[in-house]
């Protein structure tokens, strides 16, 4: 496993996400890593890792619903690894704020 600078890594990754949404104005929350995605490895072999989630399966709460809109008990995403899960279930608006993050990050990391 990693030691403390891999670990404080991940922690400023999770952070320069968060600042970015807090100065575009976008509504954001943390979401822990728990071990169930493609990250998993790197944090095992002590490699920091950070990225972005937009919901999947997770179930939608009631305070999630008036952030972001939906219908609260169901999965964020209800076509998550489903057949409807297609390029028409892309939200252009959502996947262009995040590509911004994910380049915004990478400088940041980079310089």
């Amino acid at each position: 496993a990693g030691g403390d600078s891999e670990l404080q890594m991940t922690q400023d990754i999770t952070q320069f996400f968060l600042n970015h949404f807090e100065e575009q104005g976008l509504d954001s929350e943390f979401t822990p890593f728990v071990g169930r995605s493609d990250y998993a490895a790197f944090i095992d072999a002590g490699i920091a890792a950070g990225g972005l989630a937009t919901g999947a399966d997770g179930i939608k709460t009631e305070a999630q619903a008036q952030i972001y809109g939906g219908t609260v008990g169901i999965p964020h995403d209800p076509c998550y690894h489903q057949s409807c899960d297609g390029l028409d279930n892309i939200n252009g608006d959502l996947l262009r704020q995040n590509m911004d993050a994910i380049l915004d990050v990478s400088g940041q990391l980079v310089f």
